[in-house]
């Protein structure tokens, strides 16, 4: 986990008039997602531990919505620690 990074994003969003985005600053494998997102997200960006990346897309089955986008950070540059 990164804080500074977590920070960062916040402000990111801030600066973009984002709405309706919620960050995780938290493991999704440890805690209860459906606890954060009381309903079907639409746009999912994960950024973790590479070799993790299936496990986090498993979690994510019960909060997609039907139709979404899934954008997964580093799985080129990062393509020989993916499981």
């Amino acid at each position: 986990m990164s804080y500074p990074a977590y920070l960062e994003a916040l402000l990111h969003i801030k600066d973009m008039q984002l709405t309706n985005i919620t960050l995780y600053p938290c493991s999704i494998l440890t805690n209860d997602v459906t606890k954060f997102v009381p309903k079907k997200a639409d746009f999912l960006f994960v950024d973790g531990q590479k070799n993790q990346y299936g496990d986090y897309l498993e979690k994510l089955e019960s909060i997609q919505a039907k139709e979404n986008q899934i954008i997964i950070d580093d799985v080129i540059k990062y393509h020989d620690k993916l499981d």
